[in-house]
């Protein structure tokens, strides 16, 4: 069964690369993995999109509790949340 995807997932993408980041989409891994692996050089980020009203599923509130806590994740509702975690905004 395909994972769903946030309406907002495409477009971040889309600008998430166009600002030079490299983007690998792991949705499909499902159980509450993170929707994105975003890299820049060396950095790391994971991240959970989230359309505006969005919330986390049960499962990844799970997955998301079990990360460690100074881990690179973060829900994001806009390509600028993780433009920011770049500090490229």
């Amino acid at each position: 069964m395909p994972k769903r995807v946030d309406a907002n997932q495409a477009s971040m993408v889309k600008a998430l690369r166009e600002a030079g980041l490299h983007v690998t989409d792991i949705h499909e891994v499902g159980k509450g993995v993170p929707d994105l692996l975003v890299t820049k050089g060396a950095r790391m980020l994971l991240v959970e999109v989230k359309d505006k009203n969005g919330r986390l599923t049960p499962h990844e509130v799970e997955w998301h509790a079990d990360f460690p806590e100074d881990g690179p994740l973060i829900v994001a509702t806009v390509a600028e949340d993780v433009l920011r975690w770049f500090r490229i905004i």
